[in-house]
C-alpha cells in the first residue's frame, strides 16, 4: 500500500513533552488536542470518511457540554511521523489487514486504537486489548447471512470474496454459522484484491458452472458494482431523525464541496466514522472528568531495537492508555447508527442489518435482522419488546415477498444440474437372478425399482439428465456396500435397486424415503370391503335406535341437534373401542378363526434358527452375513426375496411379524438436494396410488391377483357374521317396536283429549308430544288434572246452591 495514500487520526497533546525516560506529566484539561486521520484517501470510503470526520469535529466543537471547553483540531499526517506527537488514541485504520499491523503497535505504547472500518472478525479484543472496532463485526453480518439461508431452507452456497485478511477470515466465520443451521459452502470463489475485470469473468463462469445457485458476495464497496454488473451479463443474477438530518447536511455539503471534483453518496462507514469522533469525544471527556493526565515516557523496548529509518526510539508510550480505552469501552450515547455501547466482548451491542429486496435500480426493504431477534419484519427495537413479550424467536422468523432474479415471486431451489453438459452417472446392480426388480439387458434397463425411479423423476418440476450404469459382471450378485461406496468415493451420482436403508448405509449414503414398505393401512386388512361397509351402515342404524330409545328420558340425548349428533356417535365409539366385552370377544374371535389355520410351528427368530425351514433373505445384503456368521444358520437353508417367493407361490403367507422391514431407497451422496426432491414425488407417487400400481405390476402375479390364499386365509367376511348383524338387527327392529306401542299408549294417556281440537291428535301432535321430556308431559298433565279438579268443585258447590234457592221458593 502506498503510504502517500494514507492518513492518520491522531489525538495527541500539543506542547512539550519529554523525549527522556522520565515521564511527562500536564494538567488534566488542555485546551486543545489535537487529531489526525488515518484511512486511504484517495478510496471512495475514504473521501467519505474524511467529509464525515470534518463534520464531527465541527459539531463536537461547536457543542461546549461535550468537552468543556477543549478543542479539537484536525490534523493530516502522512505515515513517517506516525505516532511521533505524544499520541493518546487513534481512529483508523480502514482495512483489516493494516488495522492487523497497527494494532501491535498500538498495544505496545498502550493507545486505544478506534476502527471504523475493519470488521475482520479476527481482530479480537483478546488477541488486541487496546483495538475498539466502532462498527459491526463481520461476525454478526455472517450470522445474519446464515439465517437467511436457512429462513430459505437452501443447503449449499457459493462464496466469492476478496482473498485477503479482510475476506478470508468473514468467510471462515460464515462456514461456522452455517453449519449451524446444517448448511455449508459448497464452493469458494476467492478474487485477488487487485482483480482485473478477466479474472472477474473467469471467476463468475466457473461460478455459473457449479451446482448451487446461491452466491455470497463479499467485496470492497470500491469494485462491488463491476463484479455484479459482470455477474449480470453473464446472466446469473424506520429512520431516525437525528440520521434524517445528517443525510440533509450531507447531501448539502457534497454538492458544495466536491471531493476531487467529484461528488459521492453517504454509506455506512461515513455513519461509523462520524460516530466515532463523538465517541472518542465523550470517553476525553470522562477521562478528564476522572482526573486523568497525558503523560507519556519512551518505551525501552523500541529503544533497544535502535532508531535507523523507522525512527522507532522516537515513539512513545501513552501513560494514561489503559484509563482512556476504559472510558472508551464505557461510553454510553446515541449516534447516528443507533445506541454506542460497548458489551463484554469489546462488541457494539445489538448488532442488526436490513434485509432489502434489489430490484433492477431500486430496492426494497422486506425485513430486519438482529443477533437476539433473527429476521423479523419490525425494526430491531419493536422485535426486541415483542420478544420479550413472546418470549419465543421463532414466533417471529418471517419475511415480506421477494422478487428473485427473473422477476419472478417463487422461492429459488438454491441449486440446478451443473452446467457443463455432464449427465447423472446412476449406477444399477446387474444381478444375476430377479429381473422383476432390477433387469439389465445391454443398455436396456427395466425392473420395479427403475419404474419407480423413473416415475419420481416425471414428478419433479425440473428436468434431470442422467444415464443408467449397470454395477457387476452379471455372474454372480454385486455387493451391495460396494455400490454405495462407489457413490461415496464420486464414481457414481446416485444407485437405483433393491438397496436396503440400514444405519450403518445412511453413514456413506443419503437415502429417499423408501418405496416399498407396510402399508400405513395395513389395520383395514382384517375385513373385507363388503364387512367393512356392512358394519358402517350397522353402525349408523343402532346409533339412530340408541337415540330414539332414549331421547325421551335421557338429557343427555336432548338439546341443540348439533349436540344429540355429537352424542350419538360418541357413544356408538365409546361402545366400539372401550368395551372390555368387544375387546374380549374380538380376540377370542380373531383366535378361533385365524390360529387354527395359521398355525406354524416358527414361535420367533429362535425356533427359527433351532428348526430346518427356509429363511428368505435380500441377495448381496447385510442379512445374508448376519443369518450366517452371527446366527450360524448353514447358507443351504437360506432363499431369495420373501415378496418376490409369495407372489408366485400363493399358497405359502406371513405367519406373525416380520423380523425386519426397513424398506428401500434411492441413494445419493450426501447432502444432496435431489435426494430431497426425491422424497417428495415418492410420496407424491404413493398419495396418488402410482407407486401401488408400479408395485402389482412387477411384483403381484396373476396366480396371487384375485384375493389370493393369503387374503383368503387373514380377512373375515360376511359369512363369518352374518349371525350376529341379524340377531342385532332383529333387536334394534323389536326395540323400535316397542318403544312406538309405548310412545302411542302415553300420548293418549297423558295427553287430555277435552281439552284438545281433533287436530291435536295428527300426527304432527304426536311428534311434537314425543320431542317433549317425560317430566314435562307429566308434569303438564298433572296440572291439567288439578285444574279439572277445581273447576268440578266449584260447579257441584254452584249446583247445591242452585237446588237450595229452588226449594227456598
Amino acid at each position: 500500500m502506498n503510504p502517500a495514500l494514507l492518513l492518520f487520526f491522531i489525538v495527541f497533546y500539543r506542547g512539550s513533552s519529554s523525549s527522556g525516560l522520565s515521564p511527562t506529566n500536564v494538567t488534566a484539561r488542555p485546551d486543545v488536542v489535537n487529531i489526525g486521520a488515518m484511512f486511504t484517501f484517495d478510496s471512495v470510503n475514504g473521501k467519505i470518511a474524511k467529509l464525515a470526520i470534518n463534520l464531527a469535529v465541527e459539531d463536537v466543537n461547536s457543542n461546549p457540554e461535550v468537552l468543556k471547553g477543549t478543542k479539537l483540531t484536525l490534523k493530516m499526517k502522512t505515515p513517517n511521523p506516525f505516532m511521533e506527537n505524544d499520541t493518546v488514541a487513534i481512529i483508523g485504520p480502514q482495512y483489516s489487514a493494516t488495522a492487523h499491523v497497527i494494532s501491535h503497535i498500538a498495544d505496545e505504547l498502550k493507545v486505544p486504537l478506534l476502527s471504523f472500518a475493519a470488521t475482520d472478525p479476527t481482530l479480537s479484543p483478546i488477541q488486541f486489548p487496546f483495538f475498539v472496532r466502532t462498527t459491526r463485526s463481520d461476525l454478526f453480518q455472517m450470522a445474519a447471512v446464515a439465517d437467511l439461508v436457512g429462513y430459505y431452507e437452501w443447503r449449499n452456497v457459493i462464496a466469492t470474496y476478496v482473498n485477503d485478511d479482510f475476506g478470508r477470515n468473514a468467510i471462515a466465520a460464515l462456514g461456522d454459522k452455517l453449519s449451524e443451521k446444517r448448511c455449508k459452502i459448497s464452493y469458494k470463489v476467492p478474487l485477488s484484491p487487485k482483480a482485473t475485470k478477466d479474472e472477474i469473468r473467469k471467476a463468475l463462469i466457473s461460478v455459473s458452472l457449479m451446482e448451487s445457485r446461491i452466491v455470497i458476495l463479499h467485496i470492497y464497496t470500491s469494485w462491488g458494482l463491476q463484479v455484479l454488473t459482470e455477474a449480470q451479463s453473464q446472466m446469473m443474477m424506520s429512520k431516525s431523525e437525528l440520521k434524517k438530518k445528517f443525510k440533509s447536511r450531507w447531501s448539502n455539503l457534497t454538492s458544495a464541496r466536491r471531493v476531487n471534483g467529484s461528488s459521492f453518496r453517504l454509506n455506512t462507514y461515513g455513519l461509523y466514522a462520524y460516530d466515532s469522533v463523538w465517541l472518542l469525544a465523550h470517553a476525553l471527556d470522562s477521562f478528564f472528568s476522572h482526573g486523568g493526565n497525558i503523560s507519556f515516557a519512551n518505551d525501552s523496548n523500541l529503544r533497544k531495537l535502535g532508531g535507523g529509518k523507522l525512527n522507532l526510539d522516537a515513539l512513545n508510550m501513552f501513560n494514561g492508555g489503559s484509563q482512556l480505552l476504559q472510558s472508551i469501552l464505557e461510553v454510553n450515547t446515541t449516534g447516528l447508527i443507533g445506541q454506542i455501547k460497548f458489551n463484554p466482548d469489546g462488541n457494539l451491542i445489538n448488532p442488526a442489518f436490513e434485509v432489502i429486496n434489489v430490484i433492477g435500480t431500486g430496492t426494497r426493504t422486506i425485513g430486519y435482522w438482529s443477533n437476539s431477534s433473527g429476521l423479523p419484519l419490525d425494526p430491531p427495537d419493536k422485535s426486541e419488546r415483542e420478544l420479550q413479550f413472546n418470549g419465543s424467536r421463532t414466533d417471529t422468523q418471517r419475511l415480506y415477498s421477494i422478487i428473485w432474479p427473473g422477476q419472478t415471486t417463487q422461492k429459488p431451489r438454491g441449486w440446478v444440474f451443473p452446467d457443463n453438459g455432464r449427465k447423472l452417472r446412476i449406477g444399477v446392480p446387474n444381478r444375476i437372478s430377479y429381473n422383476e426388480f432390477v433387469g439389465v439387458k445391454g443398455t436396456e434397463f427395466t425392473g420395479y425399482c427403475i419404474e419407480v425411479f423413473q416415475a419420481a423423476l416425471n414428478e419433479l418440476p425440473y428436468g434431470v439428465p442422467y444415464h443408467f450404469v449397470a454395477f457387476g459382471d452379471g455372474k454372480k450378485n454385486p455387493e451391495t456396500k460396494e455400490l454405495l461406496h462407489r457413490v461415496q468415493i464420486g464414481e457414481f451420482d446416485g444407485v437405483v435397486g433393491d438397496i436396503t436403508i440400514t444405519t450403518s448405509r445412511t453413514k456413506m449414503v443419503d437415502f429417499t424415503q423408501p418405496y416399498i414398505d407396510s402399508s400405513a393401512w395395513a389395520f383395514l386388512r382384517p375385513f373385507t370391503p363388503m364387512m367393512w361397509g356392512v358394519t358402517g351402515i350397522f353402525f349408523l342404524v343402532v346409533g339412530a335406535v340408541v337415540w330414539i330409545l332414549e331421547h325421551w328420558t335421557n338429557e343427555d340425548f336432548q338439546g341443540r341437534p348439533r349436540k344429540q349428533f355429537v352424542t350419538i356417535f360418541w357413544f356408538n365409539f365409546s361402545t366400539l373401542f372401550f368395551s372390555q366385552i368387544n375387546s374380549s370377544y374380538i380376540a377370542s374371535l380373531t383366535s378361533i378363526l385365524t390360529v387354527e389355520q395359521l398355525s406354524s410351528p416358527v414361535k420367533g427368530i429362535e425356533s427359527l434358527v433351532t428348526g430346518n425351514d427356509p429363511i428368505v433373505f435380500q441377495s448381496g445384503s447385510f442379512a445374508e452375513n448376519y443369518l450366517t456368521d452371527e446366527l450360524n444358520i448353514h447358507k443351504s437353508r437360506l432363499r431369495a426375496y420373501m415378496e418376490l417367493f409369495l407372489s408366485i407361490r400363493c399358497g405359502y403367507s406371513i405367519v406373525g411379524q416380520e423380523f425386519t422391514k426397513m424398506g428401500w431407497g434411492f441413494a445419493f451422496p450426501r447432502d444432496s438436494p435431489l435426494a430431497i426432491d426425491m422424497s417428495t414425488a415418492v410420496l407424491k407417487l404413493s398419495e396418488k396410488g402410482d407407486l401401488q400400481k408400479i408395485h402389482d405390476k412387477w411384483l403381484k402375479k396373476s396366480a396371487c391377483s384375485a384375493e389370493g390364499a393369503k387374503q383368503a386365509v387373514d380377512r373375515l367376511s360376511m359369512s363369518s357374521f352374518w349371525g350376529l348383524f341379524l340377531l342385532s338387527g332383529i333387536a334394534c327392529f323389536l326395540a323400535l317396536v316397542l318403544h312406538v306401542l309405548r310412545m302411542v299408549h302415553q300420548y293418549y294417556r297423558y295427553y287430555d283429549s277435552d281439552c284438545e281440537s281433533s287436530q291435536a291428535k295428527s300426527f304432527r301432535s304426536f311428534i311434537s308430544f314425543v320431542n317433549k321430556k317425560e317430566e314435562e308431559v307429566k308434569s303438564r298433565t298433572k296440572r291439567r288434572r288439578t285444574e279439572k279438579a277445581s273447576n268440578k268443585v266449584v260447579h257441584d258447590q254452584d249446583s247445591s246452591s242452585i237446588d237450595g234457592l229452588d226449594q227456598s221458593v
